[in-house]
């Protein structure tokens, strides 16, 4: 569950930025909360803001994060790792990039950080707190400073041995966790599986993991139909998937790499997932539908069905830009709903952009999960949440954005069109 995540000096993000989950005093949309210790973090979080205002950076910032965790320690002494400070300041440029997560895992709360500059990590950090206390205990399981300098109060033997084989240009948590150092593993797990980041449309490329999840787990099958009946998609009263010998393109339905890999290249012989959607004709007979005989709408709620299950069914977090990107703005609300539901019981989290005003105003979101980014040309990414504004109980949060209360709209000069 993840409580929090800084990045500075990434893209278009200059000062630091603060992506906080921990919910504020407010009494509003209890059922949009998890219980943390003495407190409650957020299910979920959205981002709203005009375009290149820098909310995409933001996910991209957790990207490179998962992308150095997951490869770096396979990295060559060679290889590059790209260049990402801020570029309209001269001071930043010669600045590292810094991120750091906090989040809890298996009982523990975890803080890892580092920072990287001209392809190699300047400096990184790690520190755990044991939760099963009253009083958490915190350990320091290693601290790097000048890339090549460590600080180890556990283990000291083992991870000297370990750190003879980091490179400058590798992280200590990639290159440790290949070497089977139990004590970062909560770490690279969270980091690399936990996170599932996605960008530009994914729910095509989700389709075949659905398909392979309902061919092999009757519950998700079900649970899929259930919710498509409530979601009131087509009168769909059935559903099944069959599998096929055939040509079509690669897919793995792998989500250690976070989205599934698409091959255009045919594959003789493979195994196709065909779905079948069942509908009840006028005298109440069951009809077989083929997917091209289905809405677009329908077939999108159906793909991403089965990876959200997934990440709701095991207390994972989606990261997704652009939320609403081929969907209805009803569908859009509905997925935000399913991690607000009873069907996450496993701290679940979701961090989102859009622009669909929509969720602004129906009661779905909190003001402290509501997140506006602003920039100024040639000016860093700004970010704050719509709980810095005072802002009565019951407002209309939808128009007090459009109307610019709150900033976090763009500034048309229609002078042109003139």
């Amino acid at each position: 569950m993840l409580i929090s995540f800084k990045v500075k000096n990434f893209l278009s993000i200059e000062n630091e930025i603060f992506i906080d989950f921990r919910a504020s005093g407010s009494k509003q949309l209890p059922k949009n909360l998890q219980k943390y210790k003495k407190s409650h973090i957020l299910k979920s979080i959205g981002i709203y803001g005009p375009n290149a205002s820098g909310k995409s950076n933001i996910i991209k910032a957790f990207h490179f994060v998962w992308e150095l965790t997951k490869f770096s320690h396979s990295y060559n002494f060679d290889s590059k790792i790209r260049p990402t400070q801020f570029k309209l300041s001269t001071k930043r440029v010669d600045e590292p990039s810094r991120f750091e997560l906090t989040f809890t895992k298996n009982g523990y709360t975890y803080e890892y950080g580092f920072s990287c500059l001209n392809s190699k990590i300047v400096d990184e950090y790690l520190y755990r707190w044991d939760d099963s206390y009253k009083k958490p205990r915190k350990s320091t399981i290693f601290i790097r400073r000048n890339s090549n300098e460590f600080d180890f109060k556990t283990d000291k033997s083992r991870q000297e041995l370990i750190r003879s084989q980091v490179p400058e240009n590798v992280l200590y948590l990639s290159r440790s966790t290949a070497l089977n150092y139990e004590k970062v593993r909560d770490v690279y797990e969270f980091i690399t599986s936990d996170l599932v980041i996605t960008f530009n449309n994914p729910w095509n490329a989700w389709g075949n993991y659905t398909k392979i999840a309902i061919a092999t787990k009757k519950d998700i099958r079900d649970k899929i139909v259930e919710i498509m009946q409530r979601s009131d998609f087509g009168g769909i009263d059935d559903l099944s998937v069959e599998k096929h010998k055939g040509k079509s393109i690669g897919f793995h339905a792998d989500f250690s790499n976070n989205e599934p890999k698409i091959d255009t290249t045919p594959i003789v012989d493979s195994e196709v997932y065909v779905t079948k959607f069942t509908h009840k004709d006028s005298n109440g007979r069951k009809v077989a539908f083929e997917e091209f005989e289905e809405s677009a709408g329908t077939l999108k709620m159906f793909s991403m069905l089965g990876p959200i299950l997934d990440i709701l069914e095991n207390g994972k977090m989606l990261i997704i830009d652009e939320l609403e990107s081929s969907l209805h703005p009803n569908v859009a609300e509905f997925v935000v709903k399913l991690f607000h539901s009873k069907l996450n019981k496993k701290n679940a989290q979701l961090l989102f952009v859009s622009h669909n005003t929509n969720l602004l105003n129906r009661g779905i979101l909190r003001r402290d999960q509501i997140l506006i980014t602003q920039r100024k040309p040639n000016e860093g990414t700004r970010i704050y949440p719509l709980s810095n504004f005072n802002l009565r109980e019951g407002i209309d949060f939808e128009r007090a954005y459009l109307n610019g209360r709150v900033g976090g709209i763009p500034f048309i000069d229609e002078s042109i069109l003139e």
